[in-house]
Parts: structure tokens; sequence; C-alpha cells
């Protein structure tokens, strides 16, 4: 049986995700001013909460944080390109069929899935941004995510709590 409330949810239209990517970028501004690098222990809290780690290969990261993101709580993001800041949402809650860019708001960008674990949002700002640029920073940052392997992390655990 149904909650009203999620009646609710599925009879309210919903705006499209690049609009509400793009919406979530304008509450937060500060995400785009620093370039230094977080580091490792900066960055795991956010990474860890949606069960991903990032390959050493990655660009760095120089912003990082658990957004409430349509109800979800999903990791934001920044890493540093030649381009300038790009922004990265891991919408693990959100799945797509296929890739779609976006030019919104000033903002470009590109929405990817990512096959059982939703979707990847990347964009920018920078004025002459091409699709091709965004394109190739979105799969740079798709291949660099590692996700945790649920069945191998809890047989760890359970090796770990036995040895205690």
């Amino acid at each position: 049986m149904h909650s009203i409330a999620h009646i609710k949810q599925r009879l309210t239209p919903r705006s499209s995700l690049a609009a509400d990517v793009v919406a979530h970028m304008a509450g937060e501004p500060a995400a785009w001013k620093g370039h230094a690098a977080l580091s490792a222990g900066e960055l795991a809290p956010v990474l860890k909460r949606a069960n991903m780690t990032l390959d050493p290969k990655a660009p760095s990261v120089s912003y990082a944080n658990s957004c409430d993101f349509r109800g979800q709580i999903v990791p934001h993001l920044v890493v540093q390109s030649p381009r300038g800041p790009v922004t990265v949402m891991v919408l693990i809650h959100e799945s797509v069929s296929k890739a779609s860019q976006f030019d919104e708001q000033g903002y470009r960008g590109t929405i990817l899935p990512v096959p059982q674990h939703g979707s990847i949002a990347v964009l920018m700002k920078e004025p002459g941004t091409t699709a091709a640029e965004i394109d190739a920073i979105a799969a740079q940052v798709r291949s660099a995510i590692v996700w945790a392997n649920h069945s191998n992390h809890a047989a760890v655990q359970k090796v770990v709590a036995s040895k205690k």
C-alpha cells in the first residue's frame, strides 16, 4: 500500500534532472571558489557515505560535500580541470537510460548513466566550454570512481569482528 506522501510525490510534476542540478548549484556558490586539493581525510567521509572512493589518478578535488538532492544525500564534488572548476554530483538514486547534455542558466553539462549506481552530473560555468570538453572530463571522472563491493565489505567486517 502506498502512503499519501508517496502518491502525492508521484502526482506532482517533477522538474528535469538537469534543471534540478543547476538549481542546486545556485545554492552553493562557494563550491566554485576553492582551488586547493582536499586531503584524503577531508574527502573520505563524503565518498564513504556513497560507498565509493576515487582512484588516485582522479582529477584534483577542491570541494566535497554531502548534499540533499531530491530528498537523498549525494556526493557533490568540484574537481579542477585545465579549463577551471568542474562540478560532479554523484546521483546514486537517479537512474538515466542514456547520456544527455544540457545548457541552462550559464551552465553547460552532461548527465551520464552509471549502471547499478544511478548517474553522474558533470557541469561547468566557463564560457566557451564545448560539449566535447565536458564529455572528456565526465568520462575521466566516471572512470575514476571506485564502487565499494558490499558483499566483500561485509565479509571483511565479519573477519575483523571474529578476531576481536
